[in-house]
């Protein structure tokens, strides 16, 4: 799982220094956001989330349609088959698949979104992303050492 991990700095000096102490210390590229949020540049942590949108979609949707195919429907006196079965399982993985992938690759954009005014008016954001708790923590440890007025992740 993808984790964003960003620091506000006083000015672009240094925001750029922290970005290179990222690059150098985690092997993690850090983009440096001045002037204003470069928005095309913002990492793309939400296609992880499409992908477990689309695989949780799909297991939800097989899960449902089984119970209701294979439990529900016997206590009920229905028998779906197949061709139930598959519609069932076919709408309820796209509900699942549009609905976690949309929500799940939007999140993390509105908590550096909340920074775009502080960008506007002359400090700088270094953004980088993060896998696994581990990396996260060194991210957020080398930002932090690297003078960030805070750190945060999304």
């Amino acid at each position: 799982m993808s984790t964003i991990v960003f620091g506000m700095f006083t000015d672009a000096a240094s925001a750029g220094r922290a970005a290179a102490k990222i690059e150098h210390d985690c092997d993690v590229e850090g983009i440096v956001h001045t002037g204003c949020l470069r928005q095309t540049a913002v990492h793309e942590a939400g296609n992880e989330a499409v992908l477990g949108g689309i695989f949780g979609g799909l297991g939800v949707g097989l899960a449902g349609a089984s119970i209701a195919t294979f439990a529900v429907g016997p206590l009920a006196g229905v028998s779906l088959g197949v061709t139930g079965f598959l519609l069932m399982a076919l709408a309820g993985s796209l509900y699942g698949v549009v609905a976690g992938a949309v929500i799940g690759s939007a999140e993390w954009r509105f908590a550096i979104r909340r920074h775009a005014d502080r960008i506007a008016q002359g400090k700088s954001l270094v953004s980088c992303e993060g896998h696994g708790r581990a990396e996260v923590l060194l991210l957020r440890q080398s930002l932090t050492a690297s003078g960030a007025m805070f750190v945060d992740a999304a």
